[in-house]
């Protein structure tokens, strides 16, 4: 069986065809994560469901709204806040010169994306939920590996890294403008580790091939 993989309008579901039929795949749920951290699981194993094939309602669309325009405009004056917050604290409570105090809190900038990511994929999970029909018939899938290692994410690990050494080494008040920027870079990393596995792009890269499809009978 050829796969054909679509993205989504949901970032961790992606649109296989297949035999002609039309399937919605849950990355998030992928068995053998540590793929993506170089390793070599023995086998990757993913969820989808079947849906009709003429359900649209995960199709992506190439439009940018001004919805999105909007959003935009609402998260700069936020952003600007949390910048100035955090510079005020640094330099009132000279944390700037307390290392051990600005590793905890280097640390909880992480653990917060960690959940904010978390939130994100049970949010898409429950719109999913509500667009697939309750009959509809789900599947394991199984992937092996083909030998070939992914250092992908060790990119985005480096990225990090170099943020908490420009974090550790400044001392001006502006460590707050770091911790932002290092927790946009991690939440990208926990994304992709975490909620939106790039299965499509391993297994059409030959990356990784399709070993077995099964049907998960309750």
């Amino acid at each position: 069986m050829e796969l054909t993989f679509k993205q989504s309008n949901l970032g961790p579901y992606q649109i296989v065809e297949a035999a002609g039929k039309k399937y919605i795949m849950d990355t998030s749920t992928m068995v053998g994560k540590h793929y993506y951290l170089g390793l070599l699981p023995k086998e990757i194993i993913v969820n989808m469901v079947e849906i009709d094939a003429q359900n649209k309602s995960f199709d992506s669309t190439a439009k940018i709204n001004s919805s999105m325009f909007f959003i935009v405009l609402l998260v700069q004056p936020f952003v600007k806040f949390i910048y100035d917050f955090f510079r005020r604290i640094f330099i009132q409570y000279d944390i700037s010169q307390q290392i051990p105090f600005k590793l905890v809190l280097f640390a909880v900038s992480m653990l917060l994306t960690f959940f904010i990511t978390l939130l994100y994929r049970n949010k898409s999970r429950a719109v999913a939920n509500s667009r697939i029909p309750k009959n509809s018939t789900a599947y394991k899938v199984t992937f092996k590996s083909a030998g070939k290692r992914d250092f992908s994410l060790y990119y985005i690990i480096s990225i990090v890294v170099a943020c908490l050494i420009f974090y550790l080494s400044i001392n001006n008040g502006t460590e707050g403008a770091i911790l932002i920027v290092g927790g946009i870079v991690a939440f990208f990393f926990f994304l992709g580790l975490f909620a939106m596995p790039a299965i499509g792009q391993s297994y059409t890269l030959n990356h990784i091939s399709l070993e077995k499809v099964e049907e998960i009978r309750e």
